[in-house]
């Protein structure tokens, strides 16, 4: 196929204001939704800080990523969240282990609403009393979090495959942790992380380059913030082998379900991780996916009544592939998944197998295009990671059937899988 067929969407123009604030946009002819994603290389895994050239190390509670990305919608004016609203627009914030993003989504008042969102971002106002208000709440969403199988699968197995690296880490952090966050603690990350040459500004919709770049320049100085004096962020040293292989928990859940982590080796993608990535993607579709062996087996002989659920994790420092099931023969759903990756560590994945997943998986990218909220979020994960989005589905299709197989010989190698179990209560498993 011609490489045109796998340029789905515009190439982002970008321009870096004098600030050092990068401005990215992604024109979408005809489209009527506006998106702003206003977003900073901090997430919840930095934990320990210092500014360049300072001995003096800075450290902040687990959950002050995700703390401050709360406060910064209460403002002097009133709540954002309300003013965006005023204007007709949708905004919204997220905190993941390596960014904070804030944005809103807008049919009109496109510039009254980026006004906004750069006041947000760059003017914080924390005081006692809100950041002891603000407290209640987030240990109201941790013990939310706590009742959530979903979430707490996800959280602990996390916490089994990795031993050091701050992956491991809730963004809401824990009630203790929490209770040490302070104005001066959030106002000393957000000195830090929240400069203009940390942050991308991404615009996504029908709109004129030329006017993004223009207005956010005056209002880039409107708002005034200074480049900063460079954060150095300590990196953490994980070993290969995951760092608990069993675990159980009891929850409100109607039946067992089966987390399984497999953990790939941070010493074998150090570099460029996109390609990496993608052939777990391949990999794991071809494994796991509705049409393999594995699913329909698993199928037929009743050990599953659906699909799998499975997802890979990639970035620079760690990678993994988790898969997900519901089932009351434990023992043997495992026991066949260890099998069969066994099979393709020894025998690789046959072509046919290969073909198809990557067909599926072209065919599944090329669809996400046409959405303008994928698109906004995954293009500022690449770009901070140091990839681009819009190559993913090129580096897709020159990804070829060695590439897989390598990486299932060092992925599906012995020490590399947890396992964690969510049982049902005696309450919930008498009904």
């Amino acid at each position: 196929m011609k490489d045109g067929f796998f340029k789905p969407i515009e190439q982002a123009e970008v321009k870096v204001l004098p600030s050092g604030l990068e401005v990215a946009v992604i024109r979408k002819p005809g489209f009527v939704r506006k998106y702003a994603v206003f977003a900073t290389r901090f997430g919840s895994q930095v934990t320990k800080f210092r500014f360049s050239g300072d001995r003096e190390e800075y450290e902040l509670p687990m959950g002050t990523a995700h703390f401050l990305e709360h406060k910064l919608f209460e403002q002097e004016k009133g709540n954002m969240e309300e003013r965006f609203a005023e204007l007709g627009a949708t905004s919204n914030a997220f905190t993941s282990n390596d960014i904070t993003g804030y944005l809103f989504c807008s049919d009109g008042n496109f510039y009254e609403c980026l006004e906004l969102l750069f006041e947000l971002v760059y003017r914080p106002v924390f005081s006692d009393e809100g950041v002891e208000s603000e407290k209640s709440i987030i240990k109201q969403e941790i013990s939310m979090t706590r009742d959530d199988p979903d979430w707490m699968g996800y959280r602990t197995l996390l916490t089994m495959l990795y031993s050091n690296h701050p992956i491991a880490i809730d963004p809401a952090g824990t009630p203790e942790s929490v209770d040490e966050i302070s104005p001066e603690v959030l106002y000393a990350a957000h000195d830090a992380f929240y400069s203009p040459d940390n942050m991308t500004l991404l615009v996504v919709g029908d709109v004129d380059s030329g006017d993004v770049f223009s207005v956010s320049g005056m209002l880039d100085s409107k708002f005034g913030m200074k480049p900063s004096e460079g954060v150095e962020v300590e990196e953490a040293t994980e070993p290969g082998i995951v760092n608990v292989t069993e675990r159980e928990l009891t929850m409100d859940v109607a039946r067992p379900i089966v987390w399984i982590g497999i953990k790939d080796d941070p010493s074998a993608y150090t570099g460029w991780t996109q390609k990496r990535s993608l052939a777990a993607s391949v990999l794991i579709e071809a494994v796991f996916g509705s049409s393999s062996e594995l699913n329909d087996s698993l199928y037929t002989d009743g050990v599953i009544d659906d699909n799998l659920s499975y997802e890979e994790h990639y970035a620079p420092g760690f990678g993994y592939i988790n898969v997900v099931a519901a089932t009351d023969r434990k023992e043997e759903l495992v026991a066949r998944i260890t099998a069969s990756l066994l099979k393709v560590c020894k025998s690789g994945v046959d072509s046919e197998s290969f073909e198809l997943a990557k067909r599926r998986l072209t065919g599944a990218l090329l669809r996400s295009f046409d959405s303008e909220e994928f698109i906004a979020y995954e293009y500022l994960v690449d770009r901070f990671r140091g990839m681009e989005l819009m190559d993913r589905p090129v580096v897709l299709q020159e990804i070829c059937l060695d590439d897989v197989n390598s990486l299932a010989r060092s992925i599906f190698e012995p020490g590399k899988m947890s396992v964690l179990t969510i049982m049902p209560s005696k309450r919930q498993a008498g009904k």
